[in-house]
């Protein structure tokens, strides 16, 4: 009795104190306040210089590390998918207003080609495995995959209905939110062809998605507060977490194996994924209203939210959301990096 007594009284005390002090492990640190009209897409970062990339309105926007603005990258058109592959020289932007993926040079921070690629191109992401530029074409119901080199169309897969995020599994495996089908279409790169449909319930509507490669594990981010975890090897459903309203951005970060959910209620959910695919609900974070998508900085830890002061109609009625003139700022999260070490 002694000894069970003992080992609850110690599992409690550990639990408090790893509890505790996640508590304490994010901040927020000094928002970067965003000169022009308050309309953003995706924001993204250099993983060497730190830089941080917004896509808004008709350009991007470049920041220092600290926040301080360096330039505007002009040329976009309706600016809303942003992706910069780890250690590469390039960065993608979809243009909604023109149809176009336009390619930025890092090195000067140049566009250098626009690729026709249809209307309204969406989320945008970059595949290791195939050397694939990933594209949602949002009223196509299209997946076009874009080859990084010659930035040749390979193919436009159709879909079963409006896509949102995409993720990979590293292998050649894209996942693909079908929003207004409650699905997640499986698509083979290479071939150009959809391999499997996951189905979810009814009125999910999953728009963000991300992959643990270590787990083969799928977190799919839907607009009615649930974020459905998936095995890729069964193609069923794993576990169900409570999430926020509103998600719009799911981010997977493997070397500290957490799970972040940015949701338009002003909430980021935060889970970890734990030996024995024990998924852990850690904490949600206040962030702001209307402020759907998040990005990150893996190497200095650090989430990057884009946001907006929103507007409460004076009748009540709903509608869509109006901001703030001159409201725009990138919220900024910045975690205790002794967090990584907390035992799995």
């Amino acid at each position: 009795m002694k000894r069970v007594l003992k080992s609850s009284l110690t599992l409690g005390l550990v639990m408090f104190l790893g509890l505790t002090a996640f508590g304490q492990a994010f901040k927020m640190g000094t928002p970067i306040s965003v000169v022009g009209e308050v309309k953003w897409g995706y924001v993204s970062t250099h993983s060497t210089t730190h830089q941080i990339y917004l896509a808004h309105g008709d350009f991007v926007d470049v920041f220092s590390p600290l926040g301080d603005r360096g330039m505007q990258i002009l040329g976009m058109h309706g600016a809303k998918g942003l992706c910069i592959p780890r250690m590469g020289s390039k960065a993608y932007v979809s243009n909604s207003n023109s149809g176009t993926i336009s390619v930025i040079n890092l090195t000067n921070n140049v566009v250098e080609q626009d690729i026709p690629v249809g209307e309204a191109p969406g989320f945008v992401t970059w595949d290791p495995a195939t050397h694939s530029v990933l594209v949602s074409l949002e009223k196509a119901n299209q997946l076009c995959v874009i080859q990084d080199t010659t930035y040749e169309i390979l193919k436009n897969v159709e879909l079963s209905g409006k896509p949102a995020e995409i993720t990979y599994d590293g292998k050649g495996i894209a996942y693909v939110c079908i929003q207004d089908k409650d699905q997640v279409a499986v698509v083979d790169i290479t071939r150009g062809s959809i391999s499997n449909v996951i189905d979810l319930e009814k009125g999910k509507s999953p728009t963000g998605i991300a992959y643990d490669k270590a787990t083969q594990l799928l977190f799919v981010g839907c607009q009615n507060k649930i974020m459905e975890v998936i095995d890729t090897k069964s193609g069923q459903t794993y576990e169900k977490k409570k999430i926020g309203e509103g998600c719009g951005s799911v981010i997977f970060d493997p070397l500290g194996k957490f799970v972040y959910v940015s949701n338009s209620d002003g909430t980021l959910n935060v889970f970890k994924v734990r030996v024995g695919k024990i998924i852990d609900e850690l904490e949600t974070i206040k962030t702001q209203k209307g402020a759907p998508i998040c990005g990150i900085d893996f190497a200095a830890h650090r989430i990057l939210i884009p946001c907006g002061d929103v507007i409460i109609p004076k009748d009540g009625k709903k509608g869509g959301q109006s901001f703030k003139p001159g409201s725009l700022s990138i919220l900024i999260l910045e975690r205790d990096k002794s967090v990584l070490n907390e035992p799995n």
